[in-house]
């Protein structure tokens, strides 16, 4: 194969400078093959060359080197790679290259027992160098896009529906073909090892059961495994492998179970600029959303996956988020936001305290664990019947109100997609009804930019959200 390989000449560790990773290096390849040449120079000159002569010259010059500045602006220099076709009416096959980034080792993670780990990309395990991975990957085109090709086509067969409730998801299956991409595309699978926990060290002995999933915030933040994000993108994950939503959530539980954190609620992330998982000690005002968070997706993991290894050891962990759950849902306590840092009486942040109460209870029963699960089923159904009687409107169309108390307003109640993602059924079914049709004949049928979350955030649209409660809509007019 022909490759060119790009990395800084004065690597920094762990760093990032403008969303850009400075300990990384690029990869661009190609299988060798006839009439195949490359260059690396100027742009202006390699484009001469190719113009002139419609071929490269073989050759990598040191003028080549791209320098960048403080601004992270780069000179144009050109990194090139060229196939002479020949004279042709169409090609026997497809010309294919390779387009990569490595970084190794990927993450700085501190342990439950505060030892910390440099953890390396989980290709390691299996290739012994970047080159072997970028040959294999040149080697199985053909088979991985078949793979590709039949993973869209499933998507797409399970996303398309047609509803006669007057919703219209326009595009809606390559929404979904695009969200799965997105999700993965912000994450890195890591492994650990047994011996020196040098990377590179041929004498590395990987640890197969020591593997971890980290997510970058790829907003402003650079957080580490977002608590919100990983459960406003588990859905995707629980779709392609469920496995890797365990993967996702388990540096979260460890974190919290260690003497770095000591408050009563889920943390938000486990380090604020990635790739330094090393954790966030700092108290949050998110206390009901995150830990109703952790609850429903440590269930819809267990579920789906079969792997009910979280829900056992860090079930008292559980306990004690759904505890808080208990104290501070309804009425919710002071202070306390959603995931998009709002704040007030919110009828959506409360819904989720409740379904997380019903989940422990799922997750107490799942270990036989018979009298906190009826505990917490009791609290639930009772939370829930108080919700139902004091967070819908008294005025018609009756619908779910964005505040308590506050009959001008309404809100997506998005929070209703973990009650059927989940099938805890705390909520009536004719909740359900209610909702679809005042968000089908109210607020869709005036929406043209994208729907707010609620009645209070004009303007302020979130995709996640909007599909989340297309979901819950989607269920109800199934049912009928």
């Amino acid at each position: 194969m022909v490759y060119h390989q790009v990395q800084p000449m004065y690597p920094l560790p762990m760093s990032e400078l403008h969303n850009v990773a400075q300990d990384s290096t690029v990869y661009y390849g190609m299988a060798a093959r006839p009439g195949i040449t490359y260059m690396s120079d100027t742009e202006d000159n390699a484009q001469t060359q190719f113009q002139n002569t419609g071929t490269l010259t073989n050759k990598t010059l040191v003028s080549a080197v791209n320098e960048i500045d403080a601004n992270g602006e780069q000179s144009n220099n050109a990194f090139a790679i060229s196939v002479d076709l020949g004279n042709i009416v169409e090609t026997s096959s497809s010309v294919v290259w390779a387009f990569g980034m490595i970084r190794n080792p990927a993450i700085t993670y501190i342990t439950e027992d505060g030892s910390q780990q440099q953890r390396s990309p989980y290709w390691c395990s299996q290739f012994d160098n970047p080159q072997e991975v970028i040959s294999a990957l040149l080697q199985d085109y053909p088979d991985g896009i078949k793979r590709w090709n039949n993973l869209d086509n499933n998507i797409r067969s399970t996303a398309m529906f047609n509803l006669t409730g007057g919703i219209d998801f326009l595009n809606f299956d390559n929404l979904m073909v695009l969200a799965l991409r997105q999700a993965m595309g912000g994450t890195e699978l890591t492994i650990g090892n047994t011996s020196a926990n040098i990377p590179g060290d041929p004498n590395n002995q990987w640890n197969t059961s020591d593997v971890k999933m980290f997510m970058k915030d790829l907003g402003t933040s650079g957080r580490i495994n977002p608590v919100e994000g990983l459960y406003a993108s588990f859905p995707a994950f629980l779709y392609l492998n469920a496995s890797y939503g365990g993967y996702l959530l388990e540096p979260v539980f460890e974190f919290a179970a260690s003497s770095r954190w000591s408050h009563p609620y889920a943390p938000r992330d486990i380090g604020i600029q990635y790739p330094n998982a090393t954790g966030n000690s700092a108290s949050h005002s998110q206390g009901v959303e995150q830990s109703g968070n952790m609850l429903i997706m440590a269930l819809a993991h267990a579920r789906i996956s079969g792997d009910g290894s979280l829900l056992y050891r860090y079930y008292g962990l559980l306990k004690n988020w759904a505890d808080y759950l208990i104290s501070n849902t309804l009425p919710l306590s002071d202070g306390q936001e959603d995931a998009d840092g709002q704040s007030g009486n919110s009828t959506n942040l409360s819904l989720k305290g409740i379904i997380g109460i019903k989940a422990m209870s799922a997750i107490s029963d799942a270990l036989d664990i018979p009298a906190d699960s009826a505990h917490y089923a009791n609290v639930s159904s009772v939370y829930a019947k108080i919700w139902q009687s004091e967070a819908i409107s008294s005025s018609a169309p009756p619908h779910v109100l964005a505040h308590f108390g506050d009959e001008n307003s309404w809100t997506l109640a998005y929070n209703l997609y973990a009650d059927k993602l989940l099938q805890t059924n705390v909520i009536d079914q004719d909740i359900y009804q209610m909702q679809t049709e005042f968000l089908l004949n109210t607020v869709l049928s005036t929406s043209e930019d994208g729907v707010p979350i609620d009645s209070s955030l004009d303007g302020l649209a979130n995709s996640v959200w909007s599909y989340f409660t297309g979901a819950y809509m989607v269920y109800y007019v199934e049912q009928i």
